[in-house]
């Protein structure tokens, strides 16, 4: 991609977390061949995958399933990507910004269920916002990812 060049994708039709992972699976592919280093496009993944999973399980109620679309975006920068996750349901008003992580017990036994995936968005993406717009909960988180480091092969030294 080429400096201020954009690729995205849109994705909808989140029903089961079956598809969710799929989903996700097709984004980390898509910001990888977009020129995304491996470890950066894998945090995206586990954030898209946490809060898309939260959609599905809480947005709605028992049996129901309401509107959500995740739109991916890769902008090529001087020196990075920029790479901007926008997630917007119809569901129950919720903010994960406001939240505060889980804290990590020392033993993983003593863990309680809830708020990793608050940690995970904060550890893991450069901002996060969110807004009720039109009675939809909209999520927006962006990462920056370096670029690869293009090597250069010397010239036969004598």
């Amino acid at each position: 991609m080429d400096v201020g060049q954009c690729r995205e994708i849109r994705m909808s039709d989140f029903c089961t977390l079956l598809d969710v992972s799929l989903q996700v699976e097709f984004a980390e592919a898509f910001l990888v061949e977009a020129g995304c280093d491996e470890r950066s496009a894998q945090k995206i993944a586990i954030v898209m995958e946490e809060l898309l999973v939260n959609v599905i399980s809480y947005s709605w109620g028992e049996g129901q399933i309401g509107l959500c679309v995740a739109e991916l975006s890769v902008l090529r920068l001087e020196a990075a990507l920029s790479v901007r996750l926008q997630i917007t349901d119809d569901g129950r008003p919720y903010d994960p910004t406001s939240r505060q992580g889980a804290e990590f017990p020392e033993n993983v036994e003593d863990a309680k269920i809830g708020g990793f995936g608050v940690y995970f968005m904060q550890k893991m993406t450069d901002s996060q916002t969110y807004e009720r717009r039109d009675n939809q909960n909209v999520i927006c988180i962006s990462k920056s990812c370096p670029l690869p480091i293009e090597r250069v092969e010397p010239d036969h030294c004598p």
